[in-house]
């Protein structure tokens, strides 16, 4: 199973691109909603999306997770 074949896949690589963007241009309110969504979309993560993703997830790691999502590899590990 791909990363991206599972419902929701990409509201959360795009809600996690968003959090990113807004941490990276320093917008605080931006920041606060765009967590809030990435935390709502967290939370509706069932066993149809991968482990390693869900993983990522749940460590609040989510530079790792956009990249899973993207079918990059990430500090070691080959996507797939």
């Amino acid at each position: 199973m791909s990363t991206t074949d599972w419902p929701g896949a990409a509201d959360l690589e795009a809600a996690l691109q968003r959090l990113l963007d807004a941490i990276d241009g320093g917008r605080s309110p931006e920041v606060a909603s765009a967590l809030a969504e990435v935390d709502r979309l967290t939370a509706n993560l069932d066993r149809s999306a991968p482990a390693r993703l869900r993983h990522f997830m749940a460590q609040r790691a989510y530079q790792k997770a956009l990249a899973t999502l993207r079918g990059e590899a990430t500090e070691g590990h080959r996507p797939g």
